[in-house]
């Protein structure tokens, strides 16, 4: 089989949404990720250990200079001792490109920056960005006597989906894909003994399970705890719904202090899938959570403010989306114009509301 190599130096959520093109990749190819040491879990449901490289791209990590330059050279020596004939990536990012390069891989494909495929360019700090990354792909093609690409690919819409990106990369390169749910396996003994005792509690009584999980690992996209728990004290019982509270160390607990309810705090990632694979839906912040519930095949409202939900909505739950168009910037990608981030602030329980109810009643 053709060696094929994923280069994804992005977040959990990001991670999650390659797993599609991941699995239908194995079907033809001997896949190796490269990805950040934090995401290298996600990966780890699907490849084994030495099929995967866990490296923090010097632009993005905060480690001495010295550091980042063996970091660089191990990496790079590794994979160019595996030989791949073609590596990927989705993110138009010239220092992506010219590390793909350097690399020699015979086929290269990704998408270059251009103003259809890098997002948020409108804003003027993005702006620069895409500016200076072009000028970025010039000299590294010029300095490496090489196209940083060997396959350029386009979006066929500014606003579209992340995970479509990776639909047009599986089909640049021929391979399957399987976006049937769920993404990634999980396993149901690493869950609390309360945990399962819950959930097998509530479906002999018949009723839907909800979890939720009030984290984000941005302060700018989290909605008020306050909020949450308007959701939990009264939403949630007059629709007779039982509910698992995730208690993530990023944001302040809320209080269950009624029954069908359960505080609950997964010890691992692994936990987390297993535990939200057991319920019906999941209401939580944009963050990575809403993308595993989502490959999982849970319905997923999320709540969106700062981040871009054209682009990055999760896998077939656009229609649920809790959001209010009260800023002028918005998204900013996390870099706020305003006083305060007004996007999550005024973001009302009733609004949030109707998208429960909607996730509800919808057929799944």
């Amino acid at each position: 089989m053709a060696r094929l190599l994923v280069f994804e130096p992005r977040m959990l959520g990001d991670a999650i949404l390659s797993l599609p093109f991941v699995r239908g990749a194995m079907e033809q190819h001997e896949v190796t990720v490269c990805c950040l040491p934090k995401t290298a879990p996600i990966y780890r449901w699907l490849l084994p250990p030495e099929r995967i490289l866990e490296w923090e791209v010097p632009w993005d990590c905060v480690k001495p200079a010295g550091e980042k330059w063996t970091d660089f050279r191990r990496v790079t020596q590794q994979v160019r001792a595996q030989h791949f004939e073609t590596v990927v990536s989705v993110w138009p990012d010239a220092r992506v490109h010219i590390w793909m390069a350097l690399l020699g891989i015979p086929q290269r494909i990704s998408f270059p920056m251009t103003r259809l495929n890098y997002v948020g360019w409108q804003r003027p700090w993005r702006g620069r960005q895409l500016r200076l990354g072009k000028v970025l792909e010039w000299i590294g093609a010029i300095g490496l006597l090489r196209p940083l690409l060997t396959r350029k690919l386009f979006k066929h819409d500014s606003n579209q989906r992340h995970w479509m990106n990776w639909q047009q990369i599986a089909e640049a390169l021929g391979t399957p894909w399987r976006a049937e749910t769920p993404w990634l396996p999980t396993d149901p003994s690493t869950l609390a003994p309360a945990f399962t005792q819950f959930i097998q509690q509530e479906r002999a009584l018949g009723r839907p399970v909800w979890m939720v999980h009030p984290g984000a690992r941005m302060a700018n996209r989290r909605w008020a705890p306050e909020r949450f728990q308007q959701i939990l004290d009264n939403y949630f019982p007059a629709h007779g719904i039982s509910v698992v509270v995730l208690r993530p160390p990023d944001s302040p607990a809320l209080t269950v202090h009624r029954e069908h309810q359960l505080d609950y705090a997964a010890g691992s990632l692994t936990e987390l899938a297993a535990a939200t694979a057991q319920v019906d839906g999941v209401l939580c912040n944009d963050s990575m959570m809403m993308h595993l519930a989502a490959a999982l095949g849970c319905r997923v409202v999320p709540l969106f403010s700062a981040g871009g939900r054209g682009w990055f909505a999760p896998f077939q739950n656009d229609e649920f989306i809790a959001y209010v168009d009260v800023c002028p910037h918005c998204p900013c990608l996390d870099r706020c114009l305003m006083p305060s981030p007004i996007c999550i602030e005024q973001l009302g329980v009733d609004i949030v509301q109707q998208k429960l109810d909607l996730a509800l009643t919808t057929h799944k």
